[in-house]
């Protein structure tokens, strides 16, 4: 059974011209996550908060028994289409090698006291991909109207050479755009008159390719009592790993013939990886045989993070031959990323043979609340306070909701899972920028003696907005439209 994700937004890429690589888009990347567990958490839309004490932890002290070990692998092919100018581009990346989606183990201690009133402490250690990275899209046409030196020309006006932004600075120096003096027959001397131009005539190929990789996964360990059946009380601390890679290359080249400027390629690649720490609190309460009530916490992650980021222009021209530059920088930061409250609701209740579960979850996070600082103290060199950075975080995004609801149908050692997810928008203007998502899952399970085998399917469609350049006068964008399906293989064995 399928699951479907339906993902749709307008995402301003403004790396070509930034004054700081570490941005807004560096917290909202690290703050949205997949609705990706276990295959039956997956196939519930996601909608885990009694059932996954990745959610809440106190569901941890549902468990009976011994030990329980599980694994999960998954698997994501992608299909992306882009539409440029009447050019249209495919991409089908199939990817055979597995990942380890979620793995997980939880074990009852024995009790220490007699009391029955409070029952054996479980513990669970578990990790789990939260979120996965892996995509890449190709963008070409020709363009007789703009080019992106235009964009150079018009951030570099009234600025002198040796203060240029990152990309103009390049285009400088690899002669993509030239400053312009007048002489003073006075003195005698060449004086800067505020503007650039260019050699390059209008009238060209434009060609775009953009891949990217690397994951989000934690580690957690989360501890579990009940209280006379009733109450039950959680508690976990999380470790997250970040790897992120990009790596944009764009090209121009096939100029009209007169024009000096005959190809030219500005590449930007950026690694980025680090680690963070979180915990989560969770209670679950038990009020009847058929319903179960719970609320849980997770609070902001701390993130220490690495940002690499390369940047590097040729230039071909007729006048200068082949002209390269290169730009590195490294910088340390800090990013805080939003924290999240979970309320959940799962009924209980069978009819004749046949078991059924429907859980609901609804969640709130703002991601407003993300926060960018540096590493390095006020009055270091490299401090920098990422005060217009943070000011953005706090004008285009807000808070928002989910909501997730799951039913699950057992008859025998047979079960079917099916669910439906609404993800809120963490933008706060729909005017520039619109996020929604939607889920439809489903899956189907099967249990022999100590061992469960599930599967789970995400067909997943996105369709995106992404401005290639601009000016204040005009825009290049085209729309990205993704497809991916992942499947998730679930075993485990209770002993």
């Amino acid at each position: 059974m399928p699951m479907t994700y339906k993902n749709t937004f307008l995402i301003y890429i403004l790396s070509l011209s930034s004054l700081c690589a570490q941005n807004e888009i560096d917290a909202l990347r690290y703050s949205l996550f997949g609705n990706y567990n276990t295959a039956g958490i997956s196939a519930l839309g996601g909608a885990g908060g009694l059932l996954s004490h990745s959610y809440n932890p106190a569901s941890l002290a549902f468990f009976k028994g011994n030990q329980l070990l599980s694994i999960s692998l998954g698997n994501t092919n992608e299909n992306t289409e882009s539409n440029y100018l009447g050019n249209q581009e495919i991409i089908e990346k199939i990817r055979p090698e597995p990942f380890l989606q979620n793995f997980g183990y939880v074990t009852q201690l024995n009790q220490i006291d007699n009391t029955l009133e409070w029952s054996p402490l479980n513990i669970a250690i578990s990790y789990n991909r939260k979120q996965n990275f892996n995509r890449r899209h190709n963008i070409d046409g020709y363009n007789e109207q703009s080019s992106i030196i235009d964009q150079f020309l018009e951030n570099a006006q009234g600025i002198v050479p040796q203060e240029l932004y990152t990309s103009e600075w390049l285009a400088y120096e690899t002669y993509l755009i030239d400053p312009i003096y007048n002489h003073d027959p006075i003195s005698g001397d060449t004086i800067f008159t505020g503007e650039y131009s260019s050699s390059a005539i209008t009238g060209q190929n434009q060609n775009k390719r953009l891949s990217e990789s690397g994951y989000v996964n934690e580690i957690e360990i989360a501890l579990s009592k009940s209280y006379k059946d009733f109450i039950f009380l959680g508690a976990s601390i999380g470790f997250t790993e970040i790897q992120f890679k990009q790596n944009i290359l764009y090209i121009e080249n096939e100029f009209d013939q007169k024009s000096g400027i005959q190809y030219f390629e500005f590449n930007e690649e950026r690694i980025q990886g680090g680690s963070g720490i979180n915990f989560k609190i969770g209670a679950v309460i038990k009020p009847t045989s058929f319903m179960r009530i719970g609320y849980a916490y997770h609070s902001k992650t701390y993130n220490e993070l690495t940002d690499l980021y390369r940047r590097s222009m040729i230039t071909e021209s007729q006048a200068m031959g082949y002209q390269t530059q290169f730009w590195d920088e490294e910088y340390d930061f800090e990013l805080l990323t939003p924290s999240k409250s979970i309320a959940s609701l799962a009924l209980i209740n069978s009819f004749n043979r046949i078991r059924v579960l429907a859980t609901f979850d609804y969640e709130m996070i703002n991601y407003a609340s993300s926060q960018l600082t540096s590493t390095y103290p006020l009055g270091h060199q490299y401090y920098y306070s990422f005060s217009q950075e943070n000011n953005n975080i706090e004008n285009y995004y807000t808070k928002t909701s989910n909501k997730k609801a799951g039913l699950y149908l057992s008859f025998n050692n047979i079960s079917i899972r099916g669910g439906y997810a609404i993800m809120g928008s963490p933008f706060k203007s729909n005017d520039l920028n619109n996020w929604s998502q939607e889920y439809v899952s489903g899956g189907i399970g099967y249990k022999i003696n100590n061992y469960s085998f599930d599967i789970g399917l995400v067909q997943s469609m996105e369709s995106q907005n992404e401005i290639i350049y601009y000016t204040s006068t005009d825009d290049q964008s085209t729309t990205i439209n993704r497809d991916n399906n992942t499947i998730i293989l679930t075993c485990s064995y209770k002993f």
